[in-house]
């Protein structure tokens, strides 16, 4: 079975969700904080919680309207009737009135891999209800009746027919003895303990785990030993699982060695970190659960993102019978799952809003994302993006910004492209950087509204500079000079930054004689001081290579006890230079203002 689309109404966040289509694979949920990913996935599990939506209108106990879910679930004949087998129920089905044809008919999809839509919608704190007729697929006449079913002998027995239309088979969907959705919340589990019972399928929020996991390593040691061996994949530190009688109780116990059987070198599942009882009962749901809905919420929360790129991996090559729903704010999950869309949820003030990004976008942003390290969800929830060179350039602009009291708006992001070699590289020719430019713009336009880019100058000429910001509608723009350490060669600020981290006084005049030394050999013996001035900044300022000149200056002028290192030594050279001579920055604090000018500009359009 699995979910092909819901509808959340009056929900927490949600006041109308509108149909949200599921994919029957992997499904990825996106979104900020308290956007609303954990409302939806809370939403779809069994047993709705009433949590009536609010908002600035409407927030009085008698003007709020009661929580559902509708639901469209698609299941075939084997599985319901495999569902009808194990829960032993009496079941309700409506029919048409030409009911000489249709017990036929209903039995022959019963016995097939056929399948059909179940119309549901859940209410709070009772079973999932129909809210259409199931079997119209089967005829086209209108149910009038309903036929009660159960098995008999292993065969679906027709044992009564009554007038009306009641439909009771959303009973098997959340049946204790068959459960079809799993859910797994973000917060720490404590199941590593429960009062013996007999258990053969985990729960739906698997409180019976250890009874599970004692009857299965009893009784069904294969798959208990299966559910051992694919944790130590996802947990490698988990060397065995083992569940031991306690007091009336079972207990979980973890040992990292699996060779060893001594209880004392045991841990109890409730003491060992954050993720191992989630990955237990996850393993325990895939691998014992036929055809079930999976959710997990916030996976990255719990488990580290190596953790969870193997246990994606598991979903995928092997278990891939069911469907999963996962949330998260991780890259690298998106990345992982390798989805065909991605639901993305944005809040406005009271009300969470769902945005599908369809195979065609993600795959494309992927595509983006892994040729220019751009981290997705950067991106997500902003209505503008700022791209700038890298972490440092993020930083120190931020820095800029906030010196000079210039607000960023919430609307806007400034995420930095950290692999932007092929900027640089090809940045030669105007068309290849164009080239470059434009791909990228196009697979980040599904995440965001508008952008610009504010990228190195390195060896552009100043013709391909124009060119670029003409051809681009001022989007792409190339830093005045080289790169950002061009605008970080002050002489008095790398004296200070010197003194923190060597403890050696070195003066500033001699920081601008090393300067003056280092920059003619980057520029084939010429003197920088010999050059023409340019808008009162000299012109070998504006084309030296200054991530060069800065790391030898920081090795000659520390005597080798000291590597410059871009990001670190970047930042603290932005923040002494604003303490001390703002005004040196000033060009630079115009280029970063007219950027994020920009950004705000092409989003609002």
């Amino acid at each position: 079975m699995r979910i092909s689309q819901a509808k959340i109404l009056s929900y927490a966040s949600f006041s109308d969700s509108g149909w949200i289509e599921f994919s029957p694979t992997i499904n990825v949920i996106v979104g900020e904080n308290n956007s609303g990913k954990s409302a939806l996935l809370s939403a779809l599990r069994p047993m709705l919680q009433s949590k009536p939506h609010k908002s600035g209108t409407k927030f009085r106990p008698g003007d709020l309207e009661q929580s559902r879910t509708e639901l469209d679930i698609v299941i075939n004949g084997r599985e319901l009737l495999d569902r009808l087998s194990a829960t032993n129920v009496e079941i309700l089905i409506p029919i048409s009135e030409n009911i000489n044809n249709y017990p036929t008919e209903l039995l022959t999809y019963l016995k097939s891999d056929s399948e059909i839509t179940y119309f549901g919608i859940r209410h709070p704190n009772s079973e999932i209800m129909a809210r259409a007729d199931f079997f119209r697929t089967l005829s086209d006449e209108p149910n009038q009746y309903a036929r009660r079913v159960r098995m008999v002998g292993g065969e679906p027995t027709f044992v009564g027919l009554e007038s009306g239309t009641q439909n009771t088979i959303g009973q098997l969907f959340d049946h204790a003895a068959v459960p079809g959705i799993y859910y797994f919340a973000a917060q720490r589990l404590s199941i590593g303990t429960a009062a013996i019972a007999d258990s053969k399928l985990l729960s739906e929020n698997a409180s019976n785990l250890p009874n599970v996991l004692a009857f299965l390593q009893g009784s069904r040691r294969a798959i208990f030993d299966e559910i051992q061996l694919r944790v130590r994949e996802v947990l490698p530190s988990v060397g065995s699982i083992a569940v031991t009688p306690t007091g009336g109780s079972h207990r979980i116990l973890i040992r990292t060695d699996p060779q060893s059987s001594e209880e004392e070198l045991a841990f109890d599942l409730n003491e060992c970190g954050t993720g191992v009882a989630q990955v237990i009962a996850i393993l325990t749901a895939v691998i014992t659960a036929s055809d079930a809905v999976i959710i997990v919420d916030e996976i990255n929360s719990f488990l580290h993102p190596a953790a969870v790129k193997r246990l994606i991996s598991l979903f995928k090559l092997l278990y891939n019978k069911h469907q999963y729903i996962i949330s998260t704010h991780s890259a690298d999950t998106i990345s992982a799952s390798a989805s065909d869309h991605v639901i993305f949820i944005e809040r406005d003030q009271y009300e969470s809003k769902v945005r599908r990004i369809a195979g065609s976008d993600v795959n494309a942003m992927r595509a983006a994302a892994s040729r220019l390290g751009i981290s997705m969800l950067d991106v997500f929830g902003y209505e503008s993006v700022m791209w700038v060179e890298g972490p440092t350039e993020e930083h120190c602009f931020r820095a800029i910004l906030a010196y000079h009291s210039t607000a960023i708006p919430g609307s806007v992001a400034i995420a930095s492209v950290p692999s932007t070699g092929d900027f640089s590289r090809k940045g030669s020719t105007k068309k290849a950087l164009l080239g470059i430019f434009e791909q990228t713009a196009r697979a980040v336009a599904p995440l965001s509204g508008g952008m610009s880019f504010a990228l190195d100058r390195d060896n552009a000429s100043q013709d391909a500079v124009d060119a670029v910001f003409e051809s681009t509608s001022g989007k792409l723009r190339l830093l005045p000079r080289y790169c950002i350490e061009n605008y970080l060669l002050h002489s008095a600020a790398i004296s200070e930054i010197l003194l923190q981290l060597i403890g050696v006084k070195i003066t500033p005049e001699t920081v601008t004689q090393a300067i003056s030394s280092v920059a003619s050999e980057l520029m084939g013996g010429k003197d920088p001081s010999s050059l023409p001035l340019v808008t009162g900044n000299e012109a070998w300022l504006q084309r030296v290579d200054g991530a060069k000149l800065m790391s030898r200056i920081f090795t000659v002028l520390s005597e080798t006890k000291l590597v410059y290192r871009k990001v670190e030594h970047g930042k603290l050279l932005t923040e002494e230079i604003l303490r001390r001579d703002a005004q040196y920055l000033n060009e630079l604090r115009l280029f970063v203002e007219e950027r994020l000018t920009k950004a705000v500009e092409v989003g609002g359009t």
